[in-house]
């Protein structure tokens, strides 16, 4: 009944001279031929477009090729998309309808979603994220469902961005409701959403001097807040891999520049990520101590309301067979139990004087009683 919300990353140790947590933006080829960060500590964010996606064609459909924007052929029926001699669309021998827009080279709206399954490329770089020690996250340009098994597969690993133990879905178009309910019911509770045009983002080298300002003076980014830390997130995108890696070593040198001439607001940011991540941890506790206490409640209310017509009926019998007895049966029964040693003598002659006493209580109720420890 413990719900998969908690899936704990592992330990990665921060350096106090980074105040700010990187991520560097890439695509799936540029993690082809290139290792990942060996500091721990630098996050990735892969970009994901409809070219790293490819299309699960269940029928004979047509398309546009979009090197020579010449029609495709459709492979079943070797019939030409648009009939070149009079412009026209193309119609699918399967479902008469027509394949492409009329007057056009594009192809028709598809009735329905087109499930949609990552490349090679991309395929390679989501199991080199989900299987290394680098935190990451997903930037899908169409968050929606056709992207749904690639997004829960990340979700499920344990370097992926959590906050508060809820996975992050960010970008900057906002992802369908279908696929929330769909992740959702995947055993989060819920999914936290980023729009990424309200986090920090460095593209070029005259944004270090006042994005270093900004992130030791504390400016208000919460909803792109590390958890671990509270240290900011920072998206970092240059022209090709070698411009990120780079502008993110220069950010890095100016804040630990600027600390270096600055040692009270070290120690003091040093502090503060102490006390934050000792905060965030009680927090985790007790989010998993209010999450176990509500499974026991429920179990506890399931066996009143499942098992309560067997309860009824193990009482009654009690009633019936046990309470009906004569006394003198009952005691007897007592003296058996002690012959065959399913009792012993003691406990049968604490019970006697504790009856006794009682009587005797219950005869002289103004004087003095003694405490009865059963």
């Amino acid at each position: 009944m413990i719900s998969t919300q908690h899936i704990a990353p592992r330990e990665t140790n921060i350096s106090a001279e980074r105040p700010y947590r990187p991520l560097l933006v890439v695509r799936p080829p540029d993690l082809r031929d290139r290792r990942l960060p060996e500091d721990p500590a630098i996050g990735l964010a892969l970009r994901l477009g409809m070219d790293d996606t490819a299309v699960d064609r269940g029928t004979h459909d047509t398309a546009v090729d979009r090197a020579t924007h010449d029609t495709a052929v459709d492979q079943g029926t070797h019939d030409a998309a648009v009939d070149r001699g009079t412009n026209e669309p193309a119609i699918d021998r399967a479902t008469h309808e027509p394949t492409t827009r009329p007057g056009t080279h594009e192809p028709a709206v598809a009735p329905a979603a087109q499930n949609t399954h990552p490349t090679a490329a991309s395929h390679e770089a989501l199991q080199r994220l989900i299987t290394g020690d680098n935190p990451f996250l997903l930037l899908p340009e169409t968050p929606d469902d056709s992207l749904f098994e690639v997004i829960a597969l990340c979700m499920f690993g344990r370097q992926y961005i959590r906050m508060e133990d809820r996975p992050v879905l960010a970008g900057q178009a906002a992802p369908s409701a279908s696929l929330i309910q769909r992740l959702q019911a995947q055993g989060w509770p819920e999914i936290r959403q980023w729009n990424t045009r309200h986090a920090h983002w460095l593209t070029g080298y005259h944004q270090v001097a006042g994005l270093a300002d900004s992130i030791l003076s504390g400016a208000p980014h919460t909803a792109l807040a590390g958890t671990g830390s509270g240290q900011p997130y920072v998206f970092i995108e240059g022209q090709d891999p070698d411009h990120t890696i780079a502008l993110e070593e220069a950010l890095h040198r100016h804040c630990a520049a600027l600390l270096q001439d600055n040692p009270p607001l070290q120690a003091l940011l040093t502090e503060k990520h102490q006390l934050q991540k000792t905060l965030d941890n009680l927090q985790n506790k007790h989010r998993v101590l209010q999450e176990r206490m509500h499974n026991a409640e429920t179990t506890i209310n399931i066996i009143r309301n499942k098992y309560k017509d067997d309860y009824d009926t193990l009482f009654s019998w009690y009633q019936q067979e046990y309470e009906a007895l004569p006394l003198w049966y009952k005691r007897l029964g007592h003296v058996i139990k002690v012959l065959t040693g399913k009792r012993t003598a003691k406990s049968l002659v604490l019970a006697i004087r504790r009856r006794l006493h009682r009587h005797t209580a219950s005869r002289n109720p103004n004087g003095h009683q003694k405490k009865d420890r059963t």
